[in-house]
């Protein structure tokens, strides 16, 4: 997944954690506080009533008491019994318990005979009964329908009271469910920001962290240095990238001190060839003449004949010295690598005999073409053969295989000796300029060889055999068919 995706996803998480938490609070607001808030409402409205229904009807007992005293013939009573009838059909019964129908019908019925009980008051005081009055309102009216009114509404009241009691407790219960949810989407929204937090920092910091120390590293000369953790995504790319750099400034470095090297040693190695050829020339010339005027008897020719052998030894040697420092030009054609070493098999043949090495050459398949300089690879090649001479018993063999690089273009020219192998740090060191394990060895003939191959935009390897041996690999650029 790309570093833009995965932004892409937590810029998501954290949308839904945010309206998730938003709509859990307005659901917890309007379910939980507003069903409360409603519950409150109905039952303080209903105590309300009650309490006005009470009032109402005490009114009423206070107008008619008062009324024989006054003297008045309006009609208060009236009003104040339709006040009454209106205040009890507005009770709130829907409200559960504490009314019912029961008690609504009740009240209905004993308001109803209030009204009936207040107009046959009135009429006798009107006729002037008094006493009979007196004692209709104190009988049928106050005793017989206020009272028992009283102790509805006195029930009514006391069913309300428990009932908000018992709402207040429910919205305690609420207010502790309500905290619990909210705990909780809180705890959940921060688990998401923490999860955020250790993406971000898996995906973004420590990548970046990484780099940075790649970017110390490589600044304060250290090219060697690689990121190790290379995630999988942009940052991933660029780490891959940067270690790809240090590897082209690490080769970089390696090829400019190994051509600082060389020019130095190219420097000395024309100076010393220069002051040495001519006192050797000189030394040949003399060895030879004494050579030609010695009597063919004695040891002297023969000593002559070692000084003469000893200074063109040294004359090779100096080219090769040479040959390190100069370019290497290339006039290359395709040329079947089977007669190249069948050539180079055939100057070292009488060598191999006397060692008793058999030399094996095997091509697969046959006709195996390359494009190459055939005088310098064929040095080449000569190059690696003796050395695998060199490190092979007697009455052992020397194979060369020849074959195509599957899957590509390249030739392969392998040679496998039949010696004890190389130590792995010897192994590292091979074809190196003057490294040599060979007792009077310069460490030369690997070093151009490996110069050659390159030159032809192959490469040259080493490694042990499993058994035992070593094999040398040239790759070499292929070619369809011979020029």
């Amino acid at each position: 997944m790309s570093l833009r995706n995965r932004f892409r996803l937590l810029l998501g998480i954290f949308g839904v954690s945010v309206v998730a938490n938003v709509l859990v609070s307005v659901w917890c607001i309007h379910i939980y506080v507003g069903e409360a808030i409603g519950r409150f409402e109905l039952l303080t409205f209903s105590l309300w009533h009650t309490d006005r229904v009470r009032r109402l009807i005490d009114d009423l007992v206070t107008d008619l008491r008062q009324r024989p005293e006054r003297h008045v013939r309006d009609a208060r009573y009236r009003t104040l019994n339709r006040e009454i009838g209106r205040a009890i059909d507005e009770l709130p019964f829907s409200v559960g318990q504490p009314q019912d129908r029961a008690q609504l019908g009740r009240l209905r019925a004993l308001t109803a005979e209030l009204s009936s009980a207040s107009e046959a008051y009135v009429e006798l005081l009107d006729a002037g009964s008094l006493p009979e009055a007196r004692a209709l309102l104190e009988t049928r009216i106050i005793a017989d329908r206020v009272q028992p009114i009283h102790r509805v509404l006195a029930n009514i009241g006391l069913e309300s009271d428990a009932m908000l009691r018992r709402t207040a407790a429910a919205i305690g219960d609420e207010e502790a469910r309500i905290t619990t949810i909210l705990t909780l989407n809180a705890v959940a929204a921060f688990l998401l920001a923490a999860v955020g937090v250790h993406l971000v920092r898996n995906w973004v910091l420590r990548p970046v962290r990484a780099l940075t120390e790649a970017a110390e590293h490589h600044a304060s000369g250290d090219l060697s240095y690689r990121i190790h953790e290379i995630p999988r995504h942009e940052l991933g790319v660029l780490s891959r990238e940067v270690n790809r750099m240090a590897d082209s400034l690490l080769e970089i470095q390696n090829r400019l001190l190994e051509q600082e090297r060389m020019a130095a040693i190219g420097e000395v190695t024309s100076t010393v060839a220069h002051n040495i050829r001519n006192p050797l020339a000189g030394i040949r010339a003399s060895a030879q003449s004494c050579l030609a005027d010695l009597p063919e008897s004695g040891d002297l020719p023969e000593r002559q004949a070692d000084i003469v052998r000893t200074v063109d030894s040294l004359n090779r040697w100096l080219r090769e010295l040479l040959q390190v420092t100069q370019p290497i030009e290339l006039e290359c054609r395709s040329t079947p690598l089977r007669e190249l070493v069948g050539r180079v098999t055939a100057v070292l043949e009488s060598e191999a005999q006397r060692r008793g090495i058999r030399f094996v050459i095997d091509e697969s398949p046959p006709g195996c073409v390359a494009r190459v300089d055939p005088p310098r690879i064929e040095q080449a090649v000569l190059t690696v053969v003796i050395n695998a001479l060199d490190a092979s018993p007697a009455d052992a063999e020397v194979r060369v295989q020849i074959r195509r690089q599957a899957g590509s273009d390249w030739a392969l020219l392998e040679v496998v000796d039949s010696g004890p192998g190389v130590p792995p740090d010897v192994l590292e060191r091979i074809a190196s300029p003057y490294f040599s394990t060979k007792p009077g060895g310069i460490g030369i003939g690997l070093y151009l060889t490996r110069r050659v191959v390159q030159a032809h935009g192959g490469a040259l390897g080493f490694r042990n055999n499993p058994d035992r041996g070593t094999t040398v690999t040239l790759r070499l650029p292929g070619a369809a068919n011979v020029d």
